[in-house]
């Protein structure tokens, strides 16, 4: 049987990891290797149920909240910053 070839393989450029693409001696990439990411997710765990939809990463939720926190910023200025700057 003859497998699933990619119709368009260009594609997959959009689809690298950042630890390829960012410096991960820069301090907030360093902040991340700091944080027991396992003790943190079996905190959040009871609050997320098994039905419905995936829910958004905890890793992602909390790393967004200690971002805005350090900065000092609101929920829009934290959107505009987390596009333009991947750290």
């Amino acid at each position: 049987m003859i497998g699933k070839t990619d119709k368009n393989p260009q594609l997959n450029v959009f689809r690298i990891l950042l630890v390829n693409v960012i410096n991960m001696k820069y301090e907030l990439a360093e902040l991340t290797q700091l944080i027991n990411w396992n003790s943190v997710e079996m905190e959040f765990a009871p609050y997320y149920s098994d039905m419905g939809s995936p829910a958004v990463l905890v890793r992602k939720m909390v790393g967004c909240m200690l971002l805005k926190q350090m900065y000092g910023q609101s929920d829009e200025s934290f959107v505009g910053r987390r596009i333009e700057n991947p750290y």
